[in-house]
């Protein structure tokens, strides 16, 4: 069995290879524990829509450490439709080079997530043959969900292949069974795309 050190020498200096879901509610700590990841700011990309980002990005840059890259969603999507946010979130990762970076971070995840259905409606000959969307609007529908999922998974990914650590931040939505809140009760404001894609969620 080896050691702690052998252990951190398999990876090198990444104390978190691979993709990474941290959720939960406002003020617990998300963004903290996603800088947390293991490597210097300097190496991290970050791509924030939770507003009290700047204020961290600041913080570490008056400290001496700026962030590799800081990305300001909120503002990135002034005026713009889902289907335009997308493709300037596209545009930016398209320019990441391969190890670039050593972490990426979106916090949260959830803004860039929603604008996946807005792609797949605007391209769905990407994802389907013309013959093989269906002509009933409720089936149809689930096809293109499952498409932007498809579209998800293929963007977490792509920017696996050119980052070792990849962290999705979200907060926490209500559930809902058979259409009705359950008191009490919430779950992590992803799709199941995250359950399946993520080595680990926190």
């Amino acid at each position: 069995m080896s050691n702690k050190n052998e252990s951190k020498e398999m990876i090198g200096d990444q104390i978190w290879p691979g993709a990474f879901q941290i959720t939960g509610e406002h003020n617990v700590g998300k963004t903290t524990a996603a800088l947390a990841c293991g490597v210097e700011p300097k190496e991290i990309a970050f791509f924030d829509s939770d507003v009290k980002g700047i204020s961290t990005a600041q913080e570490l840059l008056e400290a001496g450490t700026p962030l590799g890259m800081y990305v300001d969603l909120t503002e990135l999507s002034v005026e713009k439709t889902k289907y335009e946010l997308h493709l300037e979130i596209v545009k930016i990762l398209d320019k990441i080079e391969v190890n670039q970076f050593k972490a990426i971070i979106f916090d949260t995840w959830t803004e860039f997530s929603d604008t996946m259905h807005a792609y797949v409606m605007k391209h769905p000959m990407e994802f389907r043959a013309a013959d093989e969307w269906a002509r009933m609007g409720a089936i149809k529908g689930a096809q293109q969900w499952q498409s932007a999922r498809l579209l998800e998974a293929q963007i977490i990914n792509r920017l696996l292949l050119k980052i070792p650590t990849v962290i999705l931040v979200t907060h926490l939505k209500d559930f809902y069974l058979n259409q009705v809140r359950v008191p009490g009760k919430q779950i992590p404001a992803s799709s199941p795309v995250l359950s399946a894609v993520c080595r680990a969620r926190f």
